[in-house]
């Protein structure tokens, strides 16, 4: 009987202090892990902030360069389009041999250029350039040429026109030598240049 008394004490005993572990593992695991998932938590979250900070202020460089670089590469054709309106007389442009070799020039001297025109007074394309039919094409009706009737130089947003085929244009005005006239002198660009500056984006 008595063995049997100790024997359950023993037992009891036992299972006490193996209770006991457990709530100690137990705890001992919660006050360890609990501080590591927050850790690994706030970790997490900083650098996907960091990250994020640092791909959307490198995109915004990279757009600030590519525009950058646009507004260069059109300045620098307006500015070649107005040396060529100053440098020659009426009487050079009327001659499509030499306008011809004008563009032919412009053309190898400046990436992105498909054509150009010079448009009269009335609209009317009187000089043509490049691989279109665009001779003598009517323009007085279009946004562009209203918008040089009071400007020295635009640039148009990318439409289609008489070609049918996304692109802009570079328009410079040249005064005529004849009284309330003028001459526009047009180059147009196609779309895949604008394509070209914005494939550079890293993204």
């Amino acid at each position: 009987m008595f063995v049997l008394i100790k024997n359950f004490i023993a037992k009891l005993t036992s299972d006490r202090y193996f209770y006991l572990k457990c709530r100690l593992i137990l705890l001992n695991t919660f006050f360890s892990v609990i501080p590591l998932i927050i850790v690994i938590t706030i970790t997490y979250f900083l650098i996907h902030k960091i990250v994020h900070e640092e791909f959307k202020n490198n995109l915004k460089w990279q757009m600030e360069e590519t525009r950058h670089s646009l507004e260069f590469f059109i300045s620098e054709r307006i500015s070649a389009l107005k040396f060529l309106a100053v440098s020659y007389p009426e009487e050079y442009f009327l001659d499509e041999r030499n306008f011809s070799q004008l563009f032919y020039n412009l053309k190898n001297e400046f990436e992105g250029i498909v054509d150009m025109g010079v448009i009269d007074e009335e609209g009317i394309q009187i000089l043509y350039a490049g691989p279109y039919k665009l001779k003598g094409k009517d323009y007085s009706q279009t946004e562009w040429f209203k918008t040089m009737l009071l400007k020295t130089d635009y640039v148009t947003d990318v439409f289609l026109s008489y070609r049918k085929f996304p692109h802009f244009s570079i328009i410079v005005k040249k005064e005529s030598s004849h009284h309330n006239k003028f001459w526009l002198i047009r180059v147009s660009i196609n779309i895949d240049i604008l394509q070209k500056f914005v494939s550079n984006l890293e993204i």
